[in-house]
């Protein structure tokens, strides 16, 4: 797993990137850094996350999501488990990747199809990073989406 971001990348996700290192420099990026409500405009594909246990392969609630991705999915998946949004056949992979981000602590950029259940898939590109409690824990992730028609 690489924490680097092609220069190729969308230009908001390379934004983003560049916000969580520049806390990173000081302090471990936590929610108040980095809040939902203040970078969603900048980032409509953005969405939030916390893992549903504090142990092992764990499941994530989608806590807050923005109107891109509510868009692209045509449904709210506020309060919606990750791992029921995406087709059955790639949920464990989905979940992977974001117990993989919380667990190494550090972004984590990928380019692949946008898979959701019952919709035709889409090219995307996408940024997750995590973000960490008082205590130095990663507690949830940022997950941005930009889709390309």
């Amino acid at each position: 797993m690489s924490n680097t971001i092609p220069a190729s990348a969308p230009k908001r996700l390379i934004e983003l990137y560049e916000q969580w290192n520049a806390v990173a420099e000081t302090r471990l990026p936590r929610r108040e850094d980095l809040p939902f409500d203040a970078l969603v405009g900048a980032h409509p594909g953005l969405g939030e996350l916390v893992p549903t246990s504090d142990r092992g392969e764990q499941d994530f609630l989608v806590v807050q999501i923005g109107p891109e991705h509510e868009a692209r999915t045509r449904r709210d998946i506020t309060g919606m488990l990750a791992g029921k949004v995406s087709p059955p056949s790639i949920s464990p992979w989905v979940l992977k990747v974001y117990n993989e981000t919380l667990a190494a602590g550090e972004p984590r950029y990928l380019e692949m199809l946008s898979c959701v259940y019952g919709l035709e898939p889409l090219d995307c590109s996408r940024l997750i990073v995590p973000l960490f409690d008082e205590d130095g824990t990663p507690s949830r992730l940022l997950d941005s989406w930009v889709w390309f028609d």
